[in-house]
């Protein structure tokens, strides 16, 4: 197909009639509203782009995937933690010692960036999001022998399709934060899930959002009709918060410029107080107590310490390292 350029009214108007089609193909409603509001919005391309690469597919509820496959299989780039780009540094090491003795003292520390896409290092960012979540929900329930509930909130199968981008998504998830205080939520905290499934029967496309929070589900029958389609699930009290707070991220949705965890209600950031965390305690020195420092190997041959198979912490001499 030949390569054209596309405005911006051009692009919206191609979206529009591609959408209007499936729609009517699938027995959804076609009116303004409804076609307009199952747009994934993205920027126009610049420049000269072959037609086909305009052409964004609606999310496929029926198709199933395996995890490692989700960058490529899922929905609107939302992946699975550890399935994004690692820095150059990740998995790394540098060295870590103490020169004020002799003989000195050296030890192999991981470069760690902690963060949830890195396929390195995403199972720190799990662990240390799991105890945040642990600290402030616990902090925030109202008394000592409180509980925190587990709940999800599912959007109803029309609305699948307002998750693509950032500010739909956003939309999306105000409406469940509402309906969570409509039905009795006081405050928490909030994950999205973009899929459903497990390892062995694979993964579909189904958003849904997990609460871990504080209040309690009332007269669900009662509110059930005034909740837009939209299904609102108590999965009770947690003997775990922790546990709780480890599978809900451990499949979360991740993807860049969206926060993995919000909090709302009386646990929102401007309502719960909570004293901030200690800083980590700086490495120790072993023999003499004092603070460990970056050094660097000036020997000759390779660093005694590069082998990644190698011991991670022993003596050095020292007069062949430096305080970097």
């Amino acid at each position: 197909m030949d390569a054209v350029t596309t405005s911006d009214l051009e692009y919206h108007s191609i979206e529009v009639g591609r959408k209007r089609a499936i729609r009517e193909a699938l027995g959804l409603p076609t009116d303004p509203y409804s076609v307009k509001h199952s747009l994934r919005w993205t920027s126009p391309p610049v420049g000269n782009l072959p037609i086909e690469n305009l052409l964004h597919s609606d999310p496929d509820p029926g198709k199933r995937f395996a995890w490692e496959d989700c960058p490529v299989e899922g929905y609107a780039g939302w992946r699975f933690p550890g399935q994004g780009e690692a820095y150059p540094t990740c998995g790394t090491f540098y060295i870590m010692g103490c020169l004020e003795h002799r003989p000195g003292y050296a030890k192999k520390v991981k470069n760690n960036c902690a963060r949830a896409e890195c396929p390195d290092d995403y199972r720190t960012w799990l662990l240390k999001a799991t105890n945040k979540v642990v600290n402030r929900v616990t902090a925030g329930l109202p008394r000592a022998y409180s509980k925190a509930i587990h709940v999800t909130i599912s959007p109803p199968v029309e609305l699948w399709g307002r998750f693509g981008d950032k500010d739909s998504y956003m939309k999306m998830r105000r409406k469940a934060i509402k309906l969570a205080k409509k039905a009795g939520i006081v405050g928490g905290c909030l994950v999205f899930h973009p899929y459903r499934g497990n390892k062995k029967a694979g993964w579909r496309y189904a958003p849904h959002f997990h609460l871990l929070a504080t209040g309690w589900v009332k007269d669900y029958e009662k509110l059930k009709g005034s909740l837009g389609g939209w299904l609102v699930k108590n999965h009770r009290v947690r003997k775990s918060i922790g546990g709780t707070a480890y599978y809900m991220l451990s499949h979360a949705g991740i993807k860049a410029g969206n926060n993995v965890v919000s909090w709302f209600g009386s646990m929102a950031w401007n309502k719960l107080v909570k004293d901030p965390e200690d800083p980590a305690e700086a490495p120790v020195c072993p023999v003499c107590g004092g603070e460990l420092r970056k050094i660097a190997y000036l020997g000759e041959g390779d660093n005694p310490f590069s082998d990644p198979e190698g011991e991670g912490e022993g003596e050095i001499d020292c007069m062949w390292w430096s305080y970097v």
